[in-house]
């Protein structure tokens, strides 16, 4: 799990790395407490955030040992990491472009969407698989796999395995969370309407599993500081959605 921290003193957590980047362990100078997630030094706590991921989902299903922080400018990125998982951080904040593999999975289907960010944002691959793994293919360069999935989906061996593996290599996010009521163009909160979600305000209504794999991107962008390709992303949804 990723997040971004703002409003730290950035000075101490620099010091608390010796320079802008490091790895440290769960526990020791990053926290999970109940909801939420904090930074320490050996002064004390040094900012903490709550965080809705955290709300719903049992951290310790997922089993966190390590931590990475980066600063970026007066913010903070702290990543959340298993045993085995590989400490990608740095070069997905820098890498250009980006493949993001967005999925929501539930108990009947996994609906995906792969996306090269860059200079414009490409809309690569799509599809509704019966299950999550026909559809983890990496591409040449900087991969993001981000899933959406059910916490109780999560648990079983199968699928943890499957995290687990390409989590040794790639760089895997993972969601436990709703992501498929926000509307990609306004970002309001969209109405249910079964498996569909309508904006209003925007006039569009889309599949809630399409919704979230486009929500799940948008997500991670920003969380890695790339809230300058929203928009390209954001463009790119315009045009490809049908209008009722």
């Amino acid at each position: 799990m990723t997040f971004r921290f703002r409003g730290c003193d950035v000075g101490r957590i620099r010091r608390l790395l010796g320079g802008d980047y490091g790895v440290v362990d769960v526990e020791t100078h990053v926290r999970i407490i109940e909801d939420a997630i904090g930074i320490f030094d050996d002064m004390g706590p040094v900012c903490l955030k709550k965080s809705w991921r955290l709300t719903y989902g049992n951290a310790e299903t997922f089993g966190f040992e390590r931590a990475e922080l980066l600063l970026d400018g007066d913010h903070v990125v702290v990543r959340l990491l298993g045993r085995n998982e590989a400490a990608l951080l740095r070069e997905a904040t820098t890498a250009d472009p980006l493949y993001i593999h967005a999925y929501d999975v539930n108990e009947r289907r996994t609906v995906y969407r792969i996306f090269k960010v860059g200079d414009y944002a490409q809309l690569l691959s799509k599809g509704v698989e019966a299950s999550l793994r026909p559809t983890f293919k990496p591409r040449p360069g900087m991969n993001i796999f981000i899933v959406d999935v059910p916490i109780h989906v999560l648990t079983v061996d199968p699928i943890r395995g499957l995290f687990e593996d390409h989590a040794r290599q790639y760089f895997v996010e993972l969601h436990v969370t709703f992501t498929s009521d926000t509307c990609m163009i306004c970002g309001g909160k969209m109405e249910k309407e079964g498996r569909r979600v309508r904006c209003g305000r925007c006039n569009i209504s889309v599949d809630r599993d399409i919704n979230a794999c486009w929500g799940l991107a948008r997500n991670i962008l920003v969380r890695l500081g790339k809230e300058s390709k929203v928009p390209l992303l954001r463009e790119l949804f315009m045009q490809l959605l049908p209008r009722p």
